[in-house]
This record gives structure tokens, sequence and C-alpha cells, in this order.
């Protein structure tokens, strides 16, 4: 248990370091390029996700031809119980 408590004791000893300078610079340039290419149109280029569109008449059809399919599953074992 002793190796626990030291360790934990070092782990709480550990920081993080701090980012360099040039880290900093860079990441700054990027955020102003991204500034500069929105206010000249590159938004644009932005593809965004079509949204989930119903169509109905698919829906109709497709619950139309599983209705037939049933009805007709139906007629079909129907027969099949009559004949034994």
């Amino acid at each position: 248990m002793n190796d626990f408590s030291e360790l934990e004791n070092e782990l709480k000893k550990l920081r993080p370091t701090q980012p360099s300078a040039e880290l900093l610079a860079r990441i700054d340039a990027v955020f102003a390029k991204a500034d500069s290419n929105q206010k000249t149109g590159d938004i644009a280029k932005i593809i965004h996700p079509t949204r989930f569109k119903v169509s109905w008449l698919s829906l109709g059809l497709g619950l139309a031809a599983a209705a037939i399919f049933l009805i007709f599953a139906r007629l079909v074992l129907g027969r099949q119980s009559t004949w034994a």
C-alpha cells in the first residue's frame, strides 16, 4: 500500500508544460487565416449535411407493398392449413 501512496504523491507533483511561443504563434496564424478566409467568401465552400427528408410517396408505396405482402402471405397460409 505504501508504494501506491508514493506513486500518488509523485503523480500529484506532475504538471503539464507550458506551450512554446512558436506553437502559440502558429495557432494564432491559423486562426487569423481562417478569419480572413471567411471574409473573402470561402464560407460557401463548407459542405452542409442534408437534412433527413421524408418522401411521402416512397413511404406510402412501401407501406402499400408491405400490406399486399402480408395479405398475400395470410391467404397462402390460410389455404395450406385447409389442405392438410
